[in-house]
This record gives C-alpha cells, structure tokens and sequence, in this order.
C-alpha cells in the first residue's frame, strides 16, 4: 500500500499526473503541450532558417518563430487561421499544396497530423514560448533512497506547491 502512495507521489511530483503541464489527465497532451513538444520542435529544424528574427528579411515577409507572427502572416496573409488548417497557408504549404515547404523535403504524415491537430484545436501556445522561454522540472537525487522534485517557476498554471518535497524510493 505504502509503496503505490509513494508511486503516485513520484509521478505527480515528476510530472506523469493530471496537474502535469506536460501531460493532462489521460495521458492526452493538450494544444499547447502539441505546440512545445511537437510542433516548435519541428519549425526550429525546418523553417527558422528562413523564416524567424536570426534573419535580416524573413523569406515572405513571415515569421514562424511565435504563434503571435504567425497569426499575423507575412505578404500573402496569416500563415494560420485558429481552427481551420485546410485556410492555413503554413498547413496547405507543408502538404504541398500551392507551396512546398519545407523546400528541401516533405514531412512525414505524423508531423503534418501534428499541425492538423494543432490547428484544429486553435494553434494555443504556453505563455513560457511567448516569452521564448521554457522551463523544466527539476529533480535532484541527493541519496539512493531520496528524491527532491521542485518545478522551477512559470510554468503555466501549475503551482510550485512541490518546492523542496522529499519522496522516498525504496519500498
């Protein structure tokens, strides 16, 4: 019994349980979670180098590097409409349709039903990717037997209430 208790605890604390900001009650991630670990990953690798601030003039007049940018466009219009990615120029380029992009090859059809859902679901960011700044949990092993977890602050809504708490591992 002590030992599911303290299991429990360990995943809350570490960021496996329903308050998570990485994961929602069943495991679901929900938008924002899509735009950190799915999508921004993938604009990082494919698009910034044309289209974000590390350029003198973004190719299109548009930026990738913010939701705020992309909702704002560059010359031919918002890169993405909230809920619609079939009007979402960013959607309809990375399926090839009209523009190709990225230019130098497709995305695999998980990624671009990552975008999909994204889209679908408003294109919701955390307010850390706002600020272009993430930040972790933290956990410390200070003996074999122990385990500090403390959530560093802002991350989202989660209270840091798990500040210096000490779980014990064994059973």
């Amino acid at each position: 019994m002590t030992s599911r208790v303290q299991r429990f605890f360990l995943a809350i604390a570490i960021g496996l349980g329903p308050t998570s900001p990485v994961m929602t009650f069943a495991g679901i991630e929900d938008g924002a979670d899509i735009y950190e670990n799915r999508i921004r990953p993938v604009l990082m690798d494919s698009c910034y180098r044309c289209h974000s601030d590390s350029v003198e003039e973004p190719a299109g007049g548009l930026r990738l590097d913010s939701v705020e940018h992309m909702k704002q466009g560059g010359d031919l219009g918002p890169a993405i409409v909230d809920g619609d990615p079939d009007e979402s120029l960013l959607f309809k380029a990375i399926c090839y349709d009209g523009l190709e992009m990225p230019p130098s090859e497709p995305l695999s059809e998980s990624v671009i039903a990552d975008f999909r859902r994204w889209i679908e679901l408003g294109a919701p960011c955390s307010e850390s990717s706002v600020s272009q700044n993430t930040e972790s949990i933290c956990v410390e092993y200070t003996e074999p037997s122990m385990l500090i977890c403390h959530p560093l602050s802002g991350i989202g809504n989660w209270p840091g209430f798990f500040a210096g708490l000490l779980l014990p591992l064994n059973e």
